[in-house]
């Protein structure tokens, strides 16, 4: 698995929660009658404007907050900054204008105000310097934050952040621990992470325990593959065709493909032309689909239909 399809994975596990607002705040939140873009009362609202005019600044955070959750980015650094005038080291205060100023590609400020949270323990901002340092390929110091997030919290999204960070660094063993963790508290990206590597090594039985895990919690498309993939490789042909043919039917144009392209192999032409028009209908920039459909109709005789899909595959190539 490359560099990017790990941090993709990882992508929706490195942001922050909005706020972690005290309780009083929590009571004049939303209620039933809700109003507003952000679901938020007008009452809720109208009273936390007063508290902050009176210079409450968990009431500005909180305002802060509500623009936050409809996406109004710069008003919602503006309630921040104003409730850090006042508490300038409140954790929770500069994690959440450090999720703004994330929203809006400023970086710098970003994570100065979570090294501010994280240096008063808050592991939600450990974990999102981790995932910073990740994207800047440092990996020890995205380990290093990942694991002072885990030494506080033994959160899942925590423990999955530092194996990708093991695994990018090249350290497979350590990852394979880690994923381990994850996988048995019923990750299934961990699951099917742990197949990929397995594959890799040729540990083939193992590799498909885990992707059936994987499959088994959730049925992917792209696990479904994968473990066809794995059947194929150890000569379990029905079960490489079963699955991939459910991965065709879920989505997935490379399984449709790889039907196409077994039907070709067996003269079945028609079975063939069907679903490499699914391949290309849900992928339309793979000039192999498409030089495989131009075949598979050329040996029907349709050379009409034959020329079509070998320019298409062309045109994909030349560009």
């Amino acid at each position: 698995m490359n560099k990017s399809s790990l941090l993709l994975l990882s992508s929706c596990m490195f942001c922050l929660p909005a706020s972690e607002p005290s309780h009083d705040i929590v009571a004049i939140r939303m209620s039933h009658d809700k109003v507003g873009k952000g679901g938020f009362t007008k009452q809720s609202m109208d009273r936390l404007k007063i508290e902050a005019k009176h210079g409450n600044p968990f009431a500005m955070n909180e305002l802060g907050v509500m623009a936050l959750s409809i996406r109004e980015f710069h008003e919602a650094i503006a309630w921040f900054i104003l409730a850090l005038e006042i508490k300038s080291e409140h954790p929770t205060f500069n994690s959440n204008i450090a999720q703004a100023y994330k929203a809006i590609g400023n970086n710098e400020l970003a994570k100065f105000h979570y090294e501010k949270a994280a240096s008063k323990g808050r592991p939600r901002a450990m974990n999102a310097l981790g995932s910073f340092a990740l994207e800047e390929d440092k990996f020890d110091e995205a380990i290093t934050w990942f694991q002072k997030a885990i030494d506080i919290d033994n959160k899942l999204d925590y423990v999955t952040n530092i194996a990708i960070a093991y695994h990018l660094k090249g350290d497979i063993d350590q990852a394979i621990i880690k994923y381990k963790d994850a996988a048995f508290r019923g990750d299934a990206d961990a699951m099917h992470v742990l197949g990929l590597i397995e594959t890799d090594r040729q540990n083939y039985d193992e590799a498909i325990t885990w992707l059936k895990k994987a499959v088994n919690k959730t049925h992917n498309p792209k696990y479904i593959i994968n473990l066809a993939y794995a059947y194929q490789i150890t000569d379990n042909t029905e079960e490489a065709f079963r699955h991939f043919k459910l991965a065709a039917e879920k989505g997935e144009p490379s399984a449709a493909s790889w039907l196409g392209m077994h039907a070709i192999d067996q003269q079945n032409y028609d079975q063939a032309i069907r679903w490499l028009n699914k391949a290309v209908r849900l992928d339309e920039e793979q000039a192999d689909y498409f030089f495989a459909l131009g075949y598979a109709y050329a040996m029907k005789g349709n050379e009409t239909k034959a020329r079509r899909y070998y320019k298409k595959a062309n045109a994909l190539k030349a560009d």
